[in-house]
């Protein structure tokens, strides 16, 4: 996703238009449960982002939902249709349930807006915050109904026909609390001249709790970071996916490892009790690799194989490869374990 142009896009003022005919009742979708998602922070500003296929081979919908660092206030969400988008028809957007993987008409919140602008490659689509105008309110609109429904669904036509994609709201949740981990880190940061050892931050929204931490290290000069998120499933109190996030100069047909062992002996090639992830997604920010939890396979049962083994060892290691070179970033469990202990307790309360 092309996260700098989004950017720059949120930053100008926008003029909402009205529109001329909107897209027609949303068809059936298609809901995506395994889309590439990042969060980052500069400056001024937070993003989180996500692309979710439309089924047709190589096509898209890319979102970006912009936040101010100082208040964490939603300031815009940004839409990229495909090129072949009907303009003159806007867009429906909103929240849905679904059937099984399939999210279908009506929806239980829907709204309208205009395409802005069309190139050769995008269609975009800029609603900014604004309590005053349905749709609009952001925090009320959008991140309150991330724990109401399963989906955040995106209709449009193209070349005459109904298209749209849906993306689970799970997904959407684990994105927010990466995000505001990413603003604590980058605030921390900001008050030392260098990133401050912290523990597991635990962010919890309606269904879903998220543990994530970030780990400094130095490659060639250059300091950097990696992270780790593992989302739980308030219902059941078990971890449902691991979220690896590494920075874009990533080998991308390698992937990324997360593992666990004991000091002082380091990892030198593989990290004891590893997992082995692809890349979901890479941009120009991060590159992302996730797993979901499967407790029928040991190599992705998260609980046995990620929580039990990060209690059990006293650190854990995050590694990916840049041009063939083994980049390992390495830190201490041992905050994890009263971390672990604060979720639980937050699992408990009622929702």
């Amino acid at each position: 996703m092309r996260i700098q142009r989004l950017s720059a896009c949120a930053a100008s003022a926008v003029a909402l238009l009205g529109l001329a005919a909107m897209a027609a009742e949303p068809t059936a979708l298609s809901l995506d449960l395994d889309t590439g998602g990042t969060a980052n922070c500069d400056a001024t500003r937070c993003f989180m982002s996500r692309v979710a296929a439309i089924g047709e081979p190589g096509a898209a919908v890319n979102m970006a939902l912009l936040f101010s660092r100082s208040r964490m206030q939603p300031l815009g969400l940004i839409i990229e249709l495909p090129a072949t988008a009907d303009q003159q028809a806007g867009i429906r957007y909103g929240f849905a349930n679904a059937d099984g993987k399939t999210v279908r008409a009506p929806w239980s919140t829907e709204f309208t807006a205009p395409i802005e602008s069309c190139d050769k490659d995008t269609c975009v689509v800029r609603i900014e915050d604004d309590i005053t105008l349905e749709g609009h309110d952001l925090r009320k609109d959008f991140l309150e109904n991330l724990g109401k429904y399963a989906a955040f669904a995106v209709s449009f036509q193209s070349g005459g026909k109904q298209m749209g994609a849906a993306v689970s709201t799970r997904l959407l949740t684990g994105d927010h609390d990466l995000m505001v981990a990413e603003n604590k880190r980058a605030e921390q940061g900001q008050d030392t001249g260098m990133r401050q050892v912290v523990g597991w931050d635990v962010q919890c929204r309606d269904a879903i709790c998220t543990m994530s931490h970030f780990i400094p290290f130095e490659h060639n000069g250059k300091r950097d970071y990696m992270a780790a998120a593992l989302q739980f499933d308030r219902a059941s109190g078990k971890p449902n996916t691991l979220i690896v996030q590494v920075p874009p100069d990533a080998d991308r047909e390698v992937g990324a490892e997360i593992g666990f062992f004991d000091r002082p002996k380091a990892p030198t090639n593989r990290a004891p009790a590893a997992f082995r992830m692809r890349f979901a997604q890479c941009d120009q920010t991060s590159c992302i690799a996730r797993i979901a939890s499967d407790p029928s396979d040991p190599d992705r049962d998260l609980q046995a194989s990620f929580v039990e083994n990060i209690l059990n060892h006293s650190a854990i290691g995050i590694s990916y490869h840049i041009g063939g070179v083994l980049v390992v970033a390495t830190d201490s469990t041992v905050q994890f374990k009263p971390d672990y202990q604060t979720l639980l307790a937050e699992l408990k309360k009622p929702q």
